[in-house]
């Protein structure tokens, strides 16, 4: 915008004049400044928009200390004012744009090779980290704009709405923003997850932006240029937060599948066949060796450790002896 449309703008909206395309460019006018400093792109989203508001108040001081003074100032003088506000407003979105920023201090919550951690958040969120997983969360968590976390591993997050407050989480260049809802995050080395379970959430990654709605999974390998969503399978999703088990007519691939989410073991049968075999029972807080013996025994089946981390099914030999 050269200097006279400028003038001529701030005369017109003296007068009352101006059309609201012509306020929207006023009101804006910061934004083109912003877009002529590479630093505004080194910017995180928290401190964009602390900039936004900041200039969007004085904007708004601006203006009602004109209404207030409207009759008392001359017409010559308003615009004159006018000009040197918008120039200050140069210099000021400068000043907040090189400002130093404060470091942050965060808290890193762990869970161990024990078992499942639940986390109660400073906003009334509640957090259950999966076993060998972290939490990574600002300590002034509840003073920032977004209440943002990062994960590392796995959680299921029960999040506290908070109007005009999103929750962000952040794993592997992946990000889900809610405002309030019942979500699963797994993330790996190959692939990060979000499963929705209830509410709406908002997923990002490589500018690619996808809407969840409930029972819908976002999948973004770290490989893959976009987010593929499929539907959800909760039962499964969330096997590695039950100790209840109720296995009706179950294939066992499928009982293995869930054994496998909840105990952190990788179960392998010795032939395909068997994966097909159907069990039933009812196992609320049994141990996985508890477990394994019964179904695979309603299979005539057996199961063995090859190491700690890997468990074979198998079909044992007949004893012939007398």
């Amino acid at each position: 915008m050269d200097k006279s449309k400028l003038i001529d703008l701030l005369s017109k909206y003296d007068k009352g004049t101006c059309t609201k395309e012509e306020l929207v460019l006023l009101y804006r006018f910061f934004d083109a400044f912003q877009d002529d400093n590479n630093i505004w792109d080194t910017k995180g989203i928290v401190e964009k928009e602390r900039i936004r508001k900041e200039l969007s108040k004085k904007i708004k001081q601006r203006i009602d200390f004109q209404e207030r003074n409207r009759k008392s100032i001359s017409p010559l003088w308003k615009v004159a004012a006018a000009i040197l506000f918008v120039i200050g407003l140069g210099a000021m979105t400068k000043m907040l744009l090189f400002q130093k920023e404060q470091p942050i201090e965060y808290e890193r919550i762990v869970s161990n090779d024990m078992g499942i951690k639940e986390v109660a958040l400073m906003d009334g969120s509640t957090v259950w980290l999966n076993r060998n997983s972290e939490l990574v969360v600002a300590k002034k968590f509840m003073e920032s704009e977004f209440r943002e976390i990062t994960l590392h591993g796995e959680a299921f997050f029960e999040v506290a709405k908070i109007k005009n407050r999103p929750f962000i989480v952040h794993s592997s260049g992946f990000q889900t923003k809610v405002l309030g809802t019942k979500f699963n995050v797994k993330e790996s080395n190959e692939r990060t997850d979000v499963a929705l379970i209830e509410g709406s959430v908002e997923v990002n990654a490589n500018a690619e932006q996808v809407l969840l709605k409930p029972m819908e999974k976002a999948v973004f390998g770290h490989g893959n240029d976009s987010i593929a969503i499929v539907e959800m399978d909760m039962e499964l999703e969330l096997a590695w937060m039950t100790n209840d088990f109720d296995f009706k007519n179950t294939k066992l691939s499928r009982v293995a599948t869930m054994l496998e989410r909840r105990f952190h073991k990788k179960i392998t049968f010795e032939q395909s066949g068997m994966a097909e075999k159907k069990v039933t029972g009812h196992y609320e807080n049994e141990s996985l060796n508890a477990i394994l013996l019964s179904v695979t025994q309603a299979g005539n089946l057996d199961y063995k450790y090859n190491d700690k981390q890997h468990i074979l099914i198998f079909k044992p030999l007949k004893n012939n002896s007398m």
